[in-house]
């Protein structure tokens, strides 16, 4: 058995719309992810909101640049 010095469990929600106005195939994605962290006893030990926006031609392109954006938040936050 091994003992967890923290946990993270986020929540992500993702919107994705084309943005006709710059190209008819370009597509925008909103990410946003709530995380809660736990420390090793299971109690709360914070939680953070991290949003990021990506944009590409197909869904996967965008939700992965928007993922990219968001990212470097939840590291930090896990990393405390």
């Amino acid at each position: 058995v091994t003992k967890l010095a923290s946990l993270v469990v986020a929540e992500v929600t993702v919107q994705c719309a084309k943005r006709s106005s710059l190209d008819q195939d370009l597509l925008s994605c909103d990410l946003t992810a709530n995380a809660r962290k736990y420390d090793g006893s299971g109690n709360p030990a914070g939680s953070v909101q991290a949003r990021g926006t990506g944009a590409g031609f197909s869904q996967y392109d965008a939700v992965q640049h928007a993922a990219q954006r968001a990212s470097g938040d939840l590291v930090a936050f896990a990393r405390q």
